[in-house]
């Protein structure tokens, strides 16, 4: 009687589940300055997610920009709570869920005006199957490797920080935050993340008749997760997001400047796995009874590292100039990605960045167009898969030279990358009819020079020890001109 001995698998699979909703939010402006209003923003901070009986219920702050011109600049800052609730997805587990603002536009009603947008939730659920494998046998087995992923994982708010001087400024019309892991290694109980935290501010001067004042600020930032059971194998990664940004303004009257202290609450998730690789039986034969086997492919999909890509490069905008006018300023700048795709070791990445470009017409009135300039990124890649890509606006410098913009961009793309590791192994093993051969014969097989003790052995139909009694001279790797011979007697 043959003897199996099974283990089990769980093997994973990322199921996403996308739910579109509209969130308004007060300006509390009249319905007269509407025509006033030169840029629009939004942004998704504070976000939260819970897991309620089979429903998920999710929420945060959707927070809007608005600059308005006027006798001077101005902006309106108004945010909205929102919280919605969806089923999980069948069989599967909830893990996150990213919010993206889009199509924000101008409502009027009773006299006031409103700000709506649609709120796209891309919901994460994991799907999770049991699979069952064998691990050791009785019969004549052939072996494989199987890898075993022991996950980890933690979530950390982390803190960063910067300082700057600006010429001295009445107020702050407009500010964000964005965020990217550009890599992540660990070490002995220790997952240490780096990356970059991007703030954009843009303030009214004190001096009348001044350029506004616009600031970029690239914020490296470093932390470290403890992780229990993490060494310099663990395969790490992680993602980041900007949970709040707060401005505050020291002005200096006596010197003319302002200094400006950014502060951006990141909300780190760390995921990590340790690696084991385990023994498994891939395919097994009985030279005394016929074997039925069941074939299983077990499969492990690993999110391994955290990578990035800088990407320069010069274009003229698609603006509508107006005549006679002088460019000031670009604000709400957004990057969005139309396709990407990874094909041949190619990353190819198309989109758009979309900005509102604030000019002073020929009376002094300022006046805002759409800008959008199309870009396309082609990079070679190392990696098989990737997934949570992300482009983030670095830089972006503009001129307006003969009734054109022309643009200078900085980008860097952000992504992790995937690989999946598929073994062959055997879910079940049926033991049939007792083998019946013939006595006193002899055969012979003549193998390839690929063949190993198994695939002799399962050809023949006999013990390896019985091979090697007939075949005291054979040796491996073979060569191909080896006859094997097997004798079969009472």
């Amino acid at each position: 009687m043959i003897k199996a001995e099974y283990e089990n698998f769980f093997e994973s699979k990322t199921v996403t589940k996308t739910e579109r909703s509209l969130v308004e939010a007060n300006l509390n402006l009249s319905e007269e300055n509407e025509q006033k209003i030169l840029c629009l923003s939004g942004r998704v901070y504070q976000s939260s997610a819970e897991v309620e009986d089979r429903s998920v219920v999710y929420g945060g702050l959707a927070t809007f920009n608005a600059v308005f011109g006027g006798e001077e600049l101005m902006r309106v800052e108004v945010g909205t709570k929102f919280s919605f609730k969806t089923e999980q997805a069948d069989g599967a587990a909830f893990r996150s869920v990213d919010y993206a603002l889009d199509n924000i536009k101008i409502k009027k009603e009773g006299g006031m005006l409103y700000v709506t947008a649609y709120l796209t939730a891309t919901l994460t659920f994991i799907s999770v199957e049991e699979k069952q494998f064998l691990v050791e046998t009785t019969a004549l087995k052939k072996t494989g490797v199987l890898p075993i992923f022991t996950p980890m994982a933690t979530t950390r708010n982390f803190t960063a920080e910067d300082e700057f001087e600006l010429k001295k400024i009445k107020r702050v019309l407009y500010s964000d935050a964005t965020a990217y892991v550009a890599s992540v290694t660990a070490g002995d109980e220790v997952v240490s993340i780096s990356g970059t935290a991007i703030v954009n501010v843009l303030a009214l001067p004190f001096a009348e008749n001044g350029d506004l004042i616009k600031e970029t600020r690239r914020i490296p930032f470093t932390f470290e997760a403890e992780l229990g059971g993490a060494n310099d194998k663990t395969l790490a990664t992680a993602t980041v997001a900007v949970d709040k940004l707060t401005l505050k303004v020291f002005v200096d009257d006596e010197n003319d400047r302002s200094t400006v202290e950014a502060t951006a609450v990141l909300t780190i998730a760390v995921s990590a796995a340790n690696r084991t690789d385990k023994e498994i039986v891939s395919d097994c034969y009985s030279p005394k009874a016929a074997l039925t086997l069941t074939p299983v492919t077990l499969t492990s999909r690993i999110k391994c590292a955290n990578k990035s890509i800088n990407a320069h490069f010069q274009e003229k905008a698609n603006c509508a100039v107006p005549e006679y006018s002088r460019f000031i300023k670009t604000v709400g700048e957004r990057v969005e990605i139309a396709t990407f795709s990874l094909s041949g070791g190619e990353l190819s990445i198309d989109g758009l960045i979309i900005a509102s470009a604030l000019f002073s017409d020929d009376e002094n009135r300022v006046v805002t167009r759409r800008l959008d300039i199309p870009f396309n990124v082609r990079q070679r890649v190392e990696d098989e898969e990737i997934e949570d890509l992300g482009v983030y606006l670095e830089k972006l410098t503009c001129k307006l030279k003969n009734g054109r913009l022309e643009t200078e961009t900085d980008l860097v793309v952000a992504y992790r990358e995937v690989f999946t590791v598929a073994a062959q192994a055997v879910s079940a093993l049926y033991e049939g009819e007792e083998r019946k051969f013939d006595a006193h014969t002899v055969s012979v097989y003549i193998p390839s020079v690929a063949d190993d003790e198994w695939e002799i052995t399962k050809k023949l139909g006999v013990d390896w020890a019985e091979i090697e009694k007939f075949n005291p001279d054979l040796n491996f790797p073979l060569t191909g001109n080896e006859k094997i011979i097997v004798f079969r007697g009472k």
